[in-house]
């Protein structure tokens, strides 16, 4: 597992800009739209993301904008001494700069992902690979899990394979792209819940 278990929410951290508080941790696994290592399986753990806020940069001057980020854990570390008394001097020193922080931390902000799969189609299958997306796309919930879009392919006989996807569409002559989207912090169970479905065919 990634380092992320030496954060703790609510506490003080290194983040990747500065010195930051961690308010949330989403820990992803893998599923079936992941290029899954050979030494992992399905369902094992992928990595973490940590939503935090921004105090001051490692020299102890206040960030003062886009203090709200979300960061992967590996580049994320826990406070040492140097940096605890670089921190507590910037406190001191800017007292209306972290009075501001403290009001902020009570604001929550939305973050959102996108997992964007590519597809190779024959220009024979394009129609009706156009047609079966198009009843994925329509009998989804409002929210659902990659699972529910692979129960609905098999239900309507989808004539492509949703698991068989490529790193890119680079080398391809005709693509599926199919984008799926997601809150951070939707999940069931371990599995990301998405809230949209969206496609597009590039020849």
């Amino acid at each position: 597992m990634e380092q992320s278990k030496h954060i703790i929410i609510g506490e003080w951290f290194c983040a990747l800009e500065g010195l930051a508080i961690a308010e949330k941790i989403h820990d992803f696994y893998y599923e079936e739209f992941d290029n899954i290592p050979k030494e992992k399986k399905l369902g094992d753990y992928k990595y973490s993301m940590i939503e935090y806020k921004l105090f001051c940069d490692f020299d102890g001057r206040p960030i003062r904008r886009n203090r709200n980020k979300i960061f992967r854990s590996y580049g994320c570390d826990s406070i040492n001494s140097k940096y605890q008394k670089v921190l507590n001097k910037s406190i001191k020193d800017n007292p209306k700069e972290y009075s501001s922080f403290l009001k902020l931390l009570n604001k929550q902000k939305t973050f959102r992902g996108c997992k964007t799969l590519y597809y190779e189609l024959s220009s024979d299958k394009k129609q009706k690979v156009i047609q079966d997306i198009e009843k994925i796309r329509c009998n989804l919930p409002p929210k659902f899990t990659f699972q529910d879009i692979l129960k609905i392919a098999c239900e309507n006989k989808s004539s492509i394979d949703l698991t068989r996807f490529e790193d890119n569409s680079c080398y391809l002559e005709i693509c599926l792209e199919v984008r799926v989207v997601y809150n951070y912090g939707d999940y069931e169970g371990d599995r990301i819940l998405f809230h949209k479905f969206d496609y597009e065919v590039n020849k």
